[in-house]
C-alpha cells in the first residue's frame, strides 16, 4: 500500500532538514488516504505540507479540496480566502 511505503519516508524526512523533499512527498500521502476516503488524514497531511510550504498555492489548492472533501465546507472557505488575501492585485 502506498501509504505504508510513505509513511516511514515522511517520519524520517520530519526528522531531517530537507523541507523541500518532505513538502514534495506529503501531498502523494493525502492523495492517498483521499483515495480510500481518510478525508481527516489527508487533510493532516496537506495542512502540515501547507505549513511547511506555505506559499505554494498548488499545495494550499489541495488542502482547501481535501476540505470540500471532507465537507468541512468553512474551513475550504477560510483557506481560500486567506489565500486570495495573498495574492497582489494589479
Amino acid at each position: 500500500m502506498v501509504i505504508d511505503t510513505l509513511n516511514p519516508a515522511v517520519k524520517d524526512m520530519r526528522s531531517g532538514s530537507n523541507t523541500q523533499a518532505l513538502a514534495l512527498l506529503l501531498p502523494h500521502l493525502g492523495f492517498a488516504y483521499e483515495q480510500l476516503g481518510e478525508y481527516d488524514q489527508a487533510i493532516a497531511a496537506f495542512d502540515e505540507a501547507h505549513k511547511v510550504s506555505p506559499t505554494d498555492a498548488l499545495i494550499t489548492s489541495y488542502l482547501i479540496q481535501a476540505n470540500l472533501s471532507a465537507k468541512k465546507y468553512a474551513a475550504a472557505q477560510e483557506l481560500a480566502q486567506a489565500a486570495r488575501a495573498r495574492i497582489p492585485t494589479t
